[in-house]
């Protein structure tokens, strides 16, 4: 299947890289190879069991500070920074071993197409929401606009500011003000509103990440964040907004399940949020409408609101820990060094990633990545010792592997303001190599696994059997396979490369009961036969070879937009080694072995991180922040470009705004003509002028 070769396949040219071993039991660290006798003109079958071995991984040259430093070191020798995997592993000069980054991009992509392919049949329809999701907002409108004309004071001016929220939500999530029938006045409102916000709020409203693949994402990405909008009780309209709009909601059951429904799935689908939705309006005041027309309930109302920060959504941000952190840090200053400090507080404790049973699918990604940060604490280390450059080497995965996640859930997320007598013994010499499929962190290979799982049960209770049939999408196109097909293989295969991480280093791996049933098997089986095909074919799916680099902003600080970034991607040179040797023993009697234990070099492609301060509250979308690294090159241009860019808003139609301007072709072809006319203009007086010297 397509889908089952997903990953990018390399010819390495300077090394055989073929498995020339096999394992006969496949969850057993026992491997069968071969070395040739000259003496008999004979292949000498031998066996290196790997369980009483430990090994040691250094990386021979320290290319950059710790992380947790003030700074990054200026690189000594720049290192050459490659968009792909696939061309990083190019120019590799030892056998490539997957790193931990290389496998999570793989996630990454199934991460970026469900998501995605959630969110398109969400505004297209499902059983719960029959017409998607601007039909919500339509009969919500439908709902607002006899409100909106009766009484008078605070309660109609409130729901006439509602019925405009609304109507400016759905002018931007694509519809047009024709389809809506306003009040000229609103009208104008909602169209000046969606022409402020994609303006001024550059931050929230430009669609970056796989929102922009497809016009309907883009709308979406647009709209969504706009009904994200903070509304704080402090401000008595904008409580007064708050409780108009749950008024409208409580009137119409259909409404109020489906918003329930939406705030429920996404709650699951990112995190949970810290802000109130209309369910916790309507469990703390009841009627909203009756709340917000008695002036002594509004009162009272209004004083709990204030007191308890009841901050409103209609649907709420998702929170993070990443700006969990940002609200715990001295509100004095400029956050300049955020991914330092949220790695000290993971590793003193500060902070934890560990789910609890309110947390959503982006948090089972976080505590995937909190081990890399806790090495000594995994089962692993117990057969790894790695050197200091190693633990700086995991810190950048962990940056780099949490970047990516967050741009996956970016519209989601909150903003700022990871027997027989034997013949005579023949001595044959034998040279042993540690011997790994994939860099060997399987703590965080279990844990994604485990993470796709609850996932899949998050899908399984929300979507009911249509999930089925949902195709993910990349870059806007929907793929061969079903989504439950896509999900079960992706979570599989890291189970797979859970299994196989723990064989590579001589442990067993260690599963809950049922959680494999009998599949360990076929499922360890397929993970190999993914990590040694994408070394050894010739060709394969091209998604590995597609640009990985991104930009994901997380706050707004003093100095501008606080953003992280993955710049590229980079060959980095390991050394694996036995620290003790494995039991290695003939297979055939009468042959002893001499052996020599060597190390092995590997290179893992590991993507470039950085944490960089932008000037401007405008977002750059992949396209323009990949046209400035392809501009730049080295990680050092690229910061300084970055830490004096100043936004580029280019002209164009403001999405929703039907009928607002020409399209991109139409004003090319506007031009052509007038281009055309004046030269046909200037030939004429010049023919005149030359008939009159004549």
């Amino acid at each position: 299947m397509r889908y089952h070769l997903f990953l990018i396949v390399i010819l390495l040219t300077t090394l055989n890289t073929s498995l020339t071993y096999e394992r006969p039991d496949p969850l057993k660290p026992i491997r069968i190879d071969t070395v040739y006798d000259s003496s008999t003109d004979t292949n000498i079958e031998y066996s290196v069991d790997d369980t009483s071995a430990t090994f040691s991984i250094t990386i021979p040259e320290t290319l950059t500070k710790d992380i947790e430093g003030e700074r990054y070191e200026k690189i000594i020798e720049e290192t050459p920074l490659y968009p792909s995997y696939l061309k990083a592993a190019e120019d590799s000069e030892y056998p490539v071993l997957p790193s931990i980054e290389f496998c999570s991009q793989k996630g990454k992509f199934f991460d970026d197409g469900v998501y995605s392919a959630i969110e398109v049949a969400l505004e297209i329809g499902i059983s719960q929401i029959n017409e998607g999701r601007q039909a919500i907002l339509k009969d919500m409108i439908t709902a607002l606009k006899p409100l909106s004309k009766q009484g008078s004071g605070r309660a109609r001016k409130a729901y006439s500011d509602a019925l405009a929220f609304t109507s400016t939500a759905f002018l931007l999530g694509g519809g047009t003000i024709e389809e809506l029938g306003l009040p000229d006045e609103i009208a104008k409102e909602a169209k000046k509103n969606a022409e402020r916000f994609q303006k001024e709020e550059l931050f929230s409203s430009k669609p970056i990440g796989f929102y922009t693949w497809t016009d309907t994402l883009r709308h979406i990405f647009v709209r969504d964040r706009y009904l994200a909008t903070i509304m704080d009780p402090d401000e008595p309209d904008k409580f007064a907004l708050s409780l108009a709009l749950c008024s409208a909601i409580d009137k119409n059951d259909t409404i109020e399940t489906r918003i329930r429904f939406l705030n429920d799935l996404f709650s699951g689908l990112t995190n949970p949020s810290r802000y109130y939705n209309p369910e916790h309006y309507k469990e703390t005041f009841g009627d909203c409408g009756e709340t917000l027309e008695d002036d002594a309930l509004f009162n009272s109302a209004h004083k709990k609101a204030k007191e308890d920060r009841m901050m409103f959504a209609l649907i709420p941000p998702s929170m993070s820990k990443e700006v969990d952190l940002m609200y715990q840090l001295p509100v004095t200053g400029d956050i300049e060094n955020l991914m330092p400090e949220l790695i000290k507080a993971i590793r003193d404790g500060r902070l934890s990633l560990e789910p609890d049973e309110e947390s959503g699918w982006y948090q089972y990604q976080q505590y995937a990545l909190e081990c890399l940060l806790k090495f000594n604490e995994t089962r692993e280390s117990s057969k790894l010792s790695v050197d200091d450059n190693y633990i700086r080497r995991l810190e950048t995965a962990f940056a780099s592997v949490i970047t990516q996640a967050r741009e996956t859930h970016i519209k989601s997320l909150e903003k700022y303001i990871t027997e027989a007598k034997p013949p005579p013994e023949r001595i044959i010499e034998v040279t042993i190599y540690p011997e790994f499929t994939l860099e060997p962190m399987a703590t965080y290979y279990l844990r994604v696994a485990r993470g796709y799982g609850f996932l899949e049960k998050i899908l399984s209770n929300y979507l009911d059997e249509e999930w089925y049939e949902l195709k993910p999408l990349h870059n806007g196109k929907a793929s061969e396979e079903n989504l439950k097909k896509y999900l079960d293989y992706i979570k599989d295969l890291f189970y797979g490369f859970y299994i196989e991480s723990c064989v590579n280093i001589g442990i067993e791996p260690e599963l809950e009961e049922g959680e494999l049933e009998d599949e360990a098997g076929g499922v360890v089986n397929q993970a190999r036969r993914y990590l040694q095909f994408w070394q050894d074919a010739l060709s394969g799916d091209p998604l590995m070879g597609e640009d990985i680099r991104v930009i994901v902003p997380v706050g707004m600080v003093e100095r501008g937009m606080l953003c992280w970034a993955v710049l590229g991607v980079k060959p980095v040179v390991i050394n694996v080694a036995y620290d003790r040797y494995p039991v290695v023993k003939s297979e055939v009697p009468g042959v002893k072995l001499d052996v020599n234990y060597k190390t092995r070099k590997y290179t893992i492609l590991v993507p470039e991180f950085a944490e960089v301060i932008i000037p401007t509250s405008e977002p750059l979308n992949r396209d323009e922040f990949r046209n400035l690294c392809d501009k730049y090159k080295t990680r050092e241009m690229i910061i300084e470009a970055l830490e004096s860019y100043k936004g580029k808003l280019e002209e164009k139609r403001f999405l929703g705004l039907e009928g607002s301007g020409l399209t991109l072709l139409a004003k090319l072809s506007i031009l052509l003509v007038i281009i055309a006319v004046a030269v046909i203009a200037m030939i004429l007086i010049f023919r005149s002028i030359r008939k009159k010297r004549e």
